[in-house]
């Protein structure tokens, strides 16, 4: 049994977006700290520490995965706990975003609604109609 739960499972890995966007707004950083040489500017500090945590946000999702497989889906996320949805719990997907369209998947778990955001992910239309078919196998 689990040799088979091992083959079913898929993964997707984070778009390679969050990567540039890191490095973006760790350039951003260095420029902003370098910017007034010895004298540094508080209105500086207080955008590069915004773009270093913003950077660090990004290297975040860079590191996220998707893991569906025969109970359900997990969302990996470094730093984080990950968080697992069960195939039963799911009752609803979809699309998210207005700058980069990312999944919403909607489960309803112990008397209450969750909502899960995935990351963007690469070839996440695939991870779109896997989900689709899983719905309408489980209808």
């Amino acid at each position: 049994m689990a040799n088979s739960e091992e083959q079913a499972r898929i993964t997707w890995h984070a778009h390679p977006q969050y990567a540039v966007l890191a490095a973006l707004l760790a350039l951003l950083t260095v420029w902003l700290v370098l910017q007034d040489g010895h004298r540094p500017d508080s209105g500086n500090i207080l955008m590069a520490l915004l773009a270093f945590g913003l950077a660090l946000w990004h290297l975040q999702w860079l590191g996220s995965r998707v893991e569906i497989n025969a109970r359900g889906l997990v969302l990996h996320r470094i730093g984080r706990t990950r968080q697992a949805v069960a195939w039963s719990a799911v009752t609803n997907i979809r699309w998210t975003g207005r700058v980069t369209r990312s999944i919403l998947v909607e489960c309803h778990r112990e008397s209450h609604r969750e909502q899960l955001e995935l990351p963007r992910l690469r070839n996440q239309e695939g991870l779109w109609q896997q989900l689709e078919d899983r719905l309408a196998r489980d209808e």
